[in-house]
């Protein structure tokens, strides 16, 4: 839910990765359901916690925040680039790549045409749930390039406030349809996930490295246009980067 922070290398971090992929690659299955039901209730109560708070943040102090995830990002970056070793020219070309990679979806984002689409939000579920098992992606942060975090998390935060303005039946069908596609691509590409980190782990994460490379280059864009003081502005990523060494080793 927070962009910058990797889901897949969180749970690294804390030993669960090969659990959560193989809980994620058998949702459907009751017996996994029920196996791993406090697993999954934990992260039900992440995902509640961080939209009502960030829900809010986004009203009032959206610029503030958006200079905070960079601050994250930068910290993941070097964090995952610990974990590359660059020796070869294939691994550099595997950076160049997941920069490109992170780039072509601007292509499609929302922020200028202020589309919502329910189309454009069943693709946006459906990639964000590749990046929510790959190392070194944060799934929300491809949700901010392609332009839809707002207003998913917006929904979101109207369903469970539902009890003070009334159901919104538009933030319902977004959420079901957002929610839809995430869970047939986390099913889909966890299978395709583990192959790839078993047979070729270090290009993986390359790849990886790469993609975040590519987000902080289009957030920095975003973060230059804001009128915010330089001084604010690194004192705010720099609580970014320390928050991360919390997710460390």
């Amino acid at each position: 839910m927070v962009p910058g922070v990797c889901s897949a290398l969180t749970a690294m971090i804390l030993s669960v990765y090969e659990d959560l992929l193989n809980i994620i690659e058998g949702l459907y299955k009751p017996k996994i359901i029920i196996k791993n039901i406090m697993f999954l209730i934990g992260i039900l109560m992440g995902v509640v916690f961080a939209v009502v708070v960030i829900s809010l943040l986004l009203k009032d102090y959206k610029s503030y925040l958006m200079i905070y995830f960079f601050g994250l990002t930068i910290g993941g970056t070097i964090k995952l680039l610990k974990k590359v070793s660059l020796n070869s020219f294939r691994q550099y070309a595997a950076i160049l790549f997941g920069i490109l990679l992170s780039i072509v979806p601007v292509c499609f984002s929302l922020k200028d045409n202020g589309n919502d689409s329910l189309l454009v939000i069943g693709i946006s579920g459906f990639i964000s749930s590749l990046a929510f098992i790959m190392p070194g992606i944060s799934g929300s942060m491809l949700l901010l390039v392609l332009g839809v975090y707002d207003i998913i998390i917006i929904s979101m935060s109207d369903i469970f406030n539902f009890y003070i303005n009334g159901m919104n039946y538009n933030s319902l069908i977004i959420c079901i349809v957002f929610g839809f596609s995430f869970f047939i691509g986390a099913v889909f590409f966890s299978k395709i996930i583990k192959k790839l980190l078993r047979d070729y782990k270090q290009i993986f994460l390359t790849i990886s490295l790469g993609l975040l490379i590519g987000m902080l280059c289009l957030m920095s864009f975003d973060i230059l246009q804001s009128n915010i003081n330089s001084f604010l502005m690194i004192l705010i990523s720099c609580i970014g980067i320390i928050t991360i060494k919390f997710f460390g080793e």
